[in-house]
C-alpha cells in the first residue's frame, strides 16, 4: 500500500459548500425577488437595496415576495460576528447606544443587504449583539470607539469567518 500524501488527500476530499443550505432555500427563480422583512431586492442571484425600485416592483406586481438570505440568516441564528458592550452606565446611555447601533446597521445594510443584527441581549451592564456579517460587527465596534472612546478589541477567528468585538468604556478616574 502506498503512503497517502495529506495535501493530496485534502484535495481529493469532497468539498463542502458553505452556502448549500441557502441554495436550497433560494432556488434559482426568474424575475425579481423582494424580501418581506427588509425590502432588499434580489435579481439573478444578486441582492441589493433600492427602496424606490422595491416600491415600484411591488406596486406593479412584478416581484415575488420571499425572505432574503440576510434575514434568513438572522432568523436561523447564523451569525458571523459578536459585539460585546461593557458599560457601567449602560442603563443611562442605552438610548444613545441603540441609536448609534441602528444607524450603523442601516448604513452597512444599504451597502450589503446581508448585514443584519440577529439579536441583542442585555444583562448586568453588558450588551451582546450578534450580527450576520463580520464586517457589521467590526463597523459597530469602530463607531462605538469613535463616538464614546473607551477600549476596543477586535478578535477575528483563524479563518476570518467569525469576529468578536469587545468595547468597554474607560474606567472613571477616582
Amino acid at each position: 500500500m502506498l503512503p497517502i500524501d495529506n495535501k493530496l488527500a485534502a484535495e481529493l476530499k469532497p468539498r463542502i459548500d458553505p452556502h448549500k443550505r441557502f441554495r436550497r432555500m433560494f432556488p434559482l427563480r426568474s424575475g425579481y425577488l423582494i424580501c418581506n422583512d427588509c425590502g432588499a431586492i434580489g435579481f439573478e442571484k444578486h441582492w441589493y437595496v433600492d427602496p424606490v425600485e422595491a416600491y415600484r416592483l411591488t406596486y406593479q406586481g412584478k416581484a415575488q415576495m420571499v425572505l432574503c438570505p440576510g434575514c434568513t440568516g438572522a432568523e436561523h441564528g447564523t451569525v458571523q460576528g459578536e459585539v460585546i458592550i461593557e458599560s457601567s452606565n449602560l442603563p443611562k446611555d442605552r438610548q444613545a447606544l441603540i441609536a448609534l447601533i441602528k444607524q450603523t446597521e442601516g448604513e452597512c445594510w444599504s451597502a450589503n443587504s446581508f448585514a443584519h443584527i440577529a439579536s441583542i441581549t442585555e444583562r448586568d451592564g453588558i450588551m451582546v449583539l450578534r450580527t450576520t456579517t463580520s464586517a457589521l460587527a467590526t463597523t459597530i465596534g469602530t463607531e462605538l470607539h469613535k463616538a464614546f472612546n473607551g477600549n476596543l478589541t477586535i478578535s477575528p477567528s483563524a479563518h476570518h469567518k467569525f469576529v468578536r468585538v469587545r468595547w468597554s468604556e474607560n474606567p472613571m478616574p477616582t
